[in-house]
């Protein structure tokens, strides 16, 4: 039988992947059940062997349907479309035209990984807000040549373009260390654990106030420091091992019609890009990395099953001189050398802080009048969005660097991204003068062309000059 015609069955390891997910959808119901099961079994309210049933049935139910999975799922690659069966009771039988799927991405478990399969995820073309996306647990690696084979003949590849070395990056472990250290990951991970200390209950918190009340004085000040600084050392810490195992042996590779990234420790992970949905270039610089000389590159891509876009990391962090030969290797289109230092304008500078001034003393001084922690609270806030203001009224600029390509940058809660926008990309633009601004001062809004509701992007009062070239540059 010619080997188009011979249905694929998946490798046995990938129930272990149905497994998984069917836990974690039934994650926070056995939470809940448990929670109320223990209490009835310490008071003898039931019985431990009805427990023990209770638990038995509950995990034959959460394997019936892995199993069902499995055993009633076969794909078979057709000369002109993918077909795949589900379902043992309600057979249902799936045929995926190759000029349908728009990319495809890979991820490898742990598990997975010595019996070198993956899981393949199939982006659909679709006309619809709906997720068309097929999931193929246990796929052999060897079997992914044959998904690159049917998506390359949508778009043949010339004998010229094959002789053009492809830019391939991989990143070095101490870049990888430095930009695990700068993530401000673990902050949020603080901001975790700060909610559920504040949800204890009060006999917990009355626990520890006494606790540390019988050692009053320079001992329980110095416990109390201790204990904080350990809890900030240690989720510090986490945080940081678990961007490095997301990020290890970080790959990129810039191919004919797509661009590859791969990485990963524990799950190896691979996503396919089009180079035909990527819409803009954003350069990222969180506030320690700019200090530091170091930034991030991310695509902004247009993902045509839900009509939205999206972000994909291509460059985890790079140092500020490497970064113009990384984007003329992967990107030789824009011309960054052309990118210039515009000098801070100071009436941009000034609205931006005017603006959080005035709106931060109309929510304080009430607050502080009726609540004083609220008060407090309030004030800490005000104290991080003005130097916030300050940066984006320093940072927010537009440059045009040909007549096809424009940059913007702007700062973000103390993030400056620096994104690249073609022309052909760019939907609509819009001027917004505002009562609180002067008539030199304007507000240029851009609309991303995307599958969908094209996607807004808004800088606020640039000088008018900057504004009428940018919509001179658009309208030729």
């Amino acid at each position: 039988m010619p080997e188009e015609q011979v249905p694929h069955r998946l490798s046995p390891v990938a129930l272990l992947s149905f497994i998984q997910d069917q836990v974690t959808n039934w994650t926070i119901p056995i939470i809940f059940g448990l929670i109320s099961l223990i209490p009835l079994t310490v008071q003898h309210l039931i019985p431990a062997w009805l427990a023990w049933v209770i638990a038995i049935a509950v995990g034959i139910v959460l394997l019936l349907g892995p199993l069902e999975k499995y055993f009633s799922l076969w794909y078979l690659f057709k000369r002109d479309a993918l077909m795949i069966n589900t379902g043992l009771i309600l057979q249902d039988v799936t045929d995926i035209s190759y000029d349908r799927i728009t990319g495809f991405s890979t991820r490898q478990p742990w598990y997975m990984r010595p019996f070198h399969t993956v899981i393949l995820t199939l982006t659909i073309e679709s006309q619809t807000d709906e997720d068309d996306n097929f999931t193929l647990p246990g796929i052999p690696e060897a079997q992914l040549g044959a998904v690159v084979k049917r998506l390359a003949i949508k778009s043949p590849v010339t004998t010229r373009s094959k002789s053009i070395n492809q830019p391939t990056y991989l990143i070095h472990p101490m870049e990888l260390w430095r930009y695990a250290m700068t993530s401000p990951s673990f902050l949020f991970i603080l901001a975790i654990i700060a909610l559920v200390t504040s949800r204890l209950s009060h006999p917990v918190r009355a626990w520890m106030m006494t606790f540390l009340s019988r050692y009053m004085g320079t001992i329980g000040t110095t416990l109390a420091l201790l204990m904080s600084l350990g809890i900030f050392l240690v989720v510090y810490v986490v945080a940081t091992l678990t961007m490095v195992s997301r990020y290890y042996g970080f790959r990129l590779e810039k191919r004919e019609t797509m661009m590859i990234t791969t990485r990963g420790f524990f799950r190896r992970k691979s996503v396919q890009i089009p180079l035909d949905q990527i819409v803009a270039i954003r350069v990222k610089r969180p506030l320690i990395r700019r200090i530091r000389h170091m930034a991030s590159v991310q695509l902004i891509v247009a993902d045509q099953t839900r009509q939205r876009t999206h972000t994909v990391l291509i460059m985890p962090v790079i140092s500020g001189l490497e970064l113009p030969l990384f984007l003329t290797n992967f990107f030789p289109e824009i011309p960054f050398q052309r990118v210039k230092q515009i000098p801070v304008d100071r009436q941009t500078l000034g609205c931006n802080v005017r603006n959080v001034v005035i709106a931060g003393m109309l929510v304080m001084i009430p607050l502080v009048m009726l609540n004083g922690l609220w008060g407090l609270l309030s004030a800490i806030l005000f104290a991080f969005l003005v130097p916030s203001a300050i940066l984006r009224g320093r940072h927010t600029n537009v440059q045009l660097l040909n007549d096809r390509l424009i940059v913007t940058q702007t700062t973000r809660w103390l993030t400056t991204e620096q994104e690249f926008y073609p022309k052909a990309n760019i939907h609509q633009l819009e001027t917004i003068h505002t009562a609180f601004s002067n008539r030199q001062m304007a507000d240029l809004v851009i609309y991303l062309e995307t599958s969908g509701r094209p996607v807004r992007r808004i800088f606020r009062y640039l000088p008018k000059p900057t504004v009428d070239d940018v919509r001179r540059w658009y309208e030729e």
